[in-house]
């Protein structure tokens, strides 16, 4: 509602989806295009279409006990920079730099958050250190209804449609180890 955030660290978006990187967890955004109107271009002389209505629907996962004094670090800084005009910042957001990934250090013990671009998709990897416990990741998801697919991967479904996670993957020392979501009601 372009309102300013603070909480929100980082943010990308990957087609119809926007993601939000926050203190406390990740949010996902969906858009919908309810309505399209035609506006006069007296320039060009055509009649382009903009978004008249648009739905927006948010799911958030959220980290449950983890750090919350993690660190971040990033990755290879893109060239160029961005600005920002908003209500919420009317001086403006300037010189936003990108970056090919950022990492949550020791977002729960012993454990780092990296999120990347690979192929044109936005790709997360938890870091796991020898001795540190997996099982401190936890996701409390709101905003959507979660199942488990036959194939291993996880469905969040809403009213603007579903995102889907792939079925985890995980290596110890270059070995493929057996991996799977494991679902308690809304965590």
């Amino acid at each position: 509602n372009y309102k300013a955030r603070p909480d929100v660290l980082y943010g990308t978006m990957t087609g119809n989806l926007a993601v939000h990187i926050k203190k406390t967890g990740v949010s996902y955004q969906l858009y919908r295009v309810d309505e399209w109107k035609e506006v006069e271009d007296k320039i060009r002389h055509e009649k382009p279409k903009e978004i008249e209505k648009q739905s927006i629907y948010r799911i958030d996962l959220n980290w449950l006990n983890a750090n919350t004094n993690f660190t971040q670090s990033t990755d290879q800084t893109l060239s160029g920079y961005n600005n920002y005009y908003l209500e919420s910042c009317p001086n403006g957001a300037l010189n936003v730099k990108s970056y090919t990934g950022i990492t949550l250090n020791n977002l729960y013990n012993g454990i780092n958050l990296h999120y990347y671009e690979k192929n044109g998709e936005l790709k997360h990897d938890y870091i796991v250190a020898p001795h540190a416990d997996y099982k401190q990741i936890q996701l409390k998801v709101e905003g959507a209804e979660i199942s488990i697919n036959k194939d291993g991967t996880l469905t969040l479904k809403t009213v603007l449609g579903k995102v889907q996670e792939g079925a985890p993957i995980v290596y110890q020392r270059g070995k493929k180890l057996k991996a799977f979501w494991r679902l308690k009601k809304d965590v």
